[in-house]
C-alpha cells in the first residue's frame, strides 16, 4: 500500500469535510443576516373601521431604519378606493417609525397603505394593508351588524412569528442533513471505487 497516496487522499478528504462543516456553521449561525425588517404596528390597524381619515399614517418596523440626507429610503403611499393619493408625498423617518401626513379629505371606504422600508443593514422590505372609513350612512351601527372579531393579541402575533422562524430553521437544517448525506455517500462510493 502506497500510504503517501492515502494521505494525499485524506488530506484531501478532510479539507473538504472541514469546508462542509464551516458552510454548515455558517448556515446555522446566521439566521439574523437572513432577516427583513418587519411591520410590527401601524396606526390606523390593519382592517379597523375609522370614522374619519387619520391626520397621518404611522408604522413600526422590528429594526431602525435607514436615514440618508439625500435619498427617501423608506416611504409610505395611501389611495383611496378610487385610486385618489392622500398621502402629502414625504415621509418621515424616527428610529424604528416611519409616518406620512394624510391630506384633509372626506372620503370613506377602503385606503391602501402601502409601505417600502429599508433597515440599517440595508436590507429593504415592502408590503401593504388596508383600513376603511365608515361613511356617514354607516356610521351608526344597526342591531343586524356582527359584532367585529377580536384582533389578535400580542401573544397571537409572537406564535405565528415563531412558527415561521422556526420552519425556515428546520427547513435550513433539513438542506443541511441532505447534503451531509450526499456527501457520505459520495465518500463511500469514492473509497469503494479506489479499493479502499
Amino acid at each position: 500500500m502506497d500510504w503517501a497516496a492515502v494521505i494525499i487522499r485524506f488530506g484531501k478528504v478532510k479539507i473538504f469535510a472541514n469546508a462542509l462543516i464551516a458552510l454548515l456553521l455558517a448556515f446555522f449561525n446566521a439566521p439574523a443576516g437572513f432577516a427583513h425588517t418587519e411591520m410590527v404596528n401601524s396606526v390606523p390597524a390593519s382592517n379597523s373601521v375609522l370614522s374619519a381619515l387619520p391626520s397621518k399614517v404611522t408604522i413600526e418596523f422590528s429594526e431602525s431604519l435607514l436615514v440618508l440626507d439625500d435619498k427617501e429610503t423608506s416611504a409610505i403611499s395611501v389611495l383611496s378606493e378610487a385610486g385618489e393619493i392622500l398621502d402629502e408625498g414625504q415621509s418621515a423617518v424616527s428610529g424604528r417609525k416611519l409616518s406620512v401626513g394624510l391630506i384633509e379629505s372626506t372620503a370613506s371606504g377602503s385606503f391602501t397603505v402601502t409601505w417600502r422600508a429599508v433597515a440599517v443593514d440595508g436590507h429593504p422590505a415592502n408590503g401593504e394593508y388596508s383600513f376603511e372609513v365608515a361613511s356617514l350612512e354607516s356610521a351608526a351601527p344597526t342591531l343586524e351588524e356582527k359584532v367585529p372579531t377580536a384582533r389578535p393579541t400580542p401573544l397571537d402575533v409572537t406564535v405565528q412569528k415563531e412558527s415561521v422562524s422556526n420552519s425556515s430553521f428546520f427547513g435550513i437544517a433539513f438542506f443541511g442533513v441532505v447534503i451531509l448525506i450526499g456527501l457520505t455517500l459520495l465518500v463511500l462510493r469514492w473509497k469503494r471505487n479506489s479499493g479502499g
